[in-house]
C-alpha cells in the first residue's frame, strides 16, 4: 500500500515550480474533518501552486481527499493573496483540500512517507 503512484510513475508531471519549505502542517481525511480527526501531523517538504509534499509517520492511502492545514510564519493572507507581513510575529493560516497521488517510504527519513497531494481547492474560513 505504502509504495503508490497514479498514472505516470517515473514522469515529471509538475507544471508548477516547487519551493523548499520546512513547517509543520496538520491533515486528515475530509470525510471526518473534525477537530479531533485533525489529529495527523506532517512536516512540509515544498509546496507549489498545483500540490506539495509532505513526511509523516504514516502512510496514507492513493487517491484519498485530505484536508490540510498549514501555518506560514511571517506570513498572512491578504484577500486573495499571501504577502510577507510587517509583524513577525502573524501567522497565516492556509487551509486546502488535496487529493494524495503518491505516497511513498521515504529516502530522507526511514520509517518516514513522502506523501505527494495535488490540490483541489482552498477553504476560506
Amino acid at each position: 500500500m505504502a509504495q503508490q503512484t497514479l498514472a505516470g510513475q517515473g514522469m515529471e508531471r509538475r507544471r508548477h515550480e516547487r519551493v523548499h519549505k520546512e513547517i509543520d502542517l496538520r491533515f486528515g481525511p475530509w470525510e471526518e474533518v473534525t477537530d479531533v480527526a485533525m489529529d495527523r501531523q506532517g512536516s512540509l517538504l515544498d509546496i507549489g501552486a498545483g500540490g506539495l509534499r509532505f513526511l509523516t509517520r504514516e502512510p496514507v492511502e492513493i487517491a484519498t481527499q485530505l484536508l490540510l492545514v498549514l501555518e506560514f510564519p511571517g506570513w498572512r493572507d491578504d484577500p486573495g493573496d499571501w504577502v510577507q507581513s510587517p509583524d513577525r510575529s502573524a501567522i497565516g493560516v492556509l487551509k486546502v483540500i488535496g487529493m494524495v497521488v503518491r505516497c511513498l517510504p521515504s529516502s530522507l527519513e526511514p520509517g518516514k512517507y513522502e506523501v505527494a497531494v495535488c490540490f483541489c481547492g482552498r477553504v476560506r474560513k
